[in-house]
């Protein structure tokens, strides 16, 4: 958040466009498919040993729903990761890390002597350009959903048969981002938070007991 905040702030200094194209991933870890998983494993020299175990914690699993004393049938699931596993983070990073080696991002904004095309945590990215043109090269190799959000002067931008909204501020990884930068209402929200923190535990914190 640092760098993205730092990036548009020296851009705006220098009076230079910088686009952000904000991007997340619908139901990340349930959209990775489990074959090409294994493939890109293979790929970056994993162990034999190794892509065969995630192989087999991955083949034949089965869920079930139960609502108080009733239990549903089995239901077989095919692809995607376990959810609350702590090795799927782990996965799908190594899949995403694949796709931006493929995108083989050459381009971007400068900050300092480093280029920046791109700004990922987890499955939450931020493709960054000088313009416009630039934003779609990138964007067209990534299909994920979109978040909408209200307002915007250019209503849309279009990569592929996805549709992007413009708009004049998102909350990216917690904080709002504004297009000019503006901290204020990120400033002003958090001391909301940390009064509502205090106020709930005044009377603990008071307490001599």
């Amino acid at each position: 958040m640092f760098i993205l905040r730092q990036i548009i702030q020296k851009r705006l200094e220098f009076d230079k466009e910088v686009h952000v194209l904000f991007v997340d991933f619908r139901k990340a870890y349930d959209s990775i498919h489990r074959e090409s998983l294994l493939n890109i494993l293979k790929d970056f020299k994993f162990p034999r040993k190794i892509i065969n175990l995630i192989g087999t914690s991955l083949n034949h699993t089965d869920i079930q729903v139960k609502i108080g004393n009733v239990t549903s049938q089995p239901t077989r699931v095919t692809t995607g990761l376990r959810q609350g596993d702590a090795l799927s983070p782990l996965l799908f990073n190594l899949v995403l890390e694949r796709v931006i080696r493929e995108m083989n991002i050459s381009k971007g904004v400068i900050l300092g002597q480093i280029r920046n095309g791109m700004l990922a945590y987890a499955d939450d990215i931020a493709l960054l350009g000088e313009d416009l043109d630039m934003i779609k090269r990138l964007g067209k190799y990534l299909l994920a959903s979109r978040r909408n959000r209200n307002g915007g002067l250019e209503q849309y931008i279009k990569i592929e048969e996805l549709k992007f909204k413009r708009v004049s501020q998102f909350k990216f990884l917690g904080p709002m981002i504004t297009e000019d930068n503006d901290i204020k209402t990120e400033v002003s929200t958090r001391i909301q938070l940390a009064n509502r923190g205090y106020y709930g535990l005044e009377d603990g914190l008071k307490d001599r007991n």
